[in-house]
């Protein structure tokens, strides 16, 4: 049996990027009282290959009616954030909000 010639060339190109996603802490759960918000939440935010100050937090309810995604609201700087969360008025109910970092 007979081999054949190989024309494969392996080559490792310089600077591939092998980023990493940026993190989050922990953001404890909360139980509020109809008509009132959650407070400023605290938690962090970091990358390994950006600054903390460039990254975007944003969230998202499970549960628009109670929560509608423009009553959390974000502030802070670098990698130390905190949101709040208010539910519409005279609404109860139960939701879940979603922080992504990017």
């Amino acid at each position: 049996m007979e081999s054949l010639p190989s024309n494969l060339i392996t080559y490792t190109v310089p600077g591939v990027n092998n980023n990493t996603p940026p993190t989050i802490s922990s953001i404890p759960g909360r139980t509020i009282n109809e008509d009132t918000q959650t407070g400023a939440i605290s938690f962090t935010v970091a990358d390994a290959e950006l600054t903390a100050g460039s990254l975007s937090v944003s969230g998202s309810s499970s549960n628009p009616t109670l929560v509608p995604d423009g009553n959390i609201v974000f502030a802070g700087s670098g990698g130390n954030r905190t949101i709040a969360v208010t539910p519409a008025a005279n609404q109860s109910g139960t939701a879940t909000i979603t922080v992504t970092v990017s």
